[in-house]
């Protein structure tokens, strides 16, 4: 009885992400066709939540998110006033209750030589100017091997 429980909750979110993930693709394929977009990796996706629940739950999946939609970056929204409608740069799916408006913008920084992710900290670091932090990390891990 437990089990069936705890696999409805999971088959349940699962839904729900992959409601989400849809969404987020139509959105960044419409920005592309719009050619405000190249590459999926230079855009940022806001995730604007009107349920403080799922809110919670895309903050916490922000990074699995990001590798879902494979963009440079996903912010998460929390608002009580859920909007209707298209909106500039995204738009409003009914189909994921909760889920208030998706934003596709250009990610910002430069693009990281190494992940390809646009990031604000590419060119802050001496010794590797063209990576992002994350990458510095794992190349001087990979030198210490």
């Amino acid at each position: 009885l437990i089990v069936e429980r705890v696999d409805d909750d999971l088959g349940r979110r699962w839904e729900v992400f992959l409601a989400i993930r849809d969404v987020g693709m139509k959105a960044l394929e419409e920005q592309r066709t719009q050619k405000r977009i190249g590459s999926p990796l230079e855009a940022r996706v806001t995730l604007v939540a009107s349920d403080s629940q799922l809110g919670h739950r895309l903050e916490a999946s922000r990074q699995i998110l990001a590798e879902a939609f494979v963009v440079s970056d996903v912010c998460v929204v929390k608002t009580l006033l859920a909007g209707s409608g298209q909106r500039a740069n995204g738009h409003t799916e009914p189909s994921v209750p909760g889920l208030a408006h998706v934003q596709v913008e250009r990610a910002p920084g430069a693009k990281c030589q190494r992940c390809w992710k646009y990031r604000p900290d590419v060119g802050t670091h001496q010794d590797h100017p063209q990576l992002c932090q994350r990458c510095v990390d794992v190349v001087n891990g990979l030198n210490g091997l």
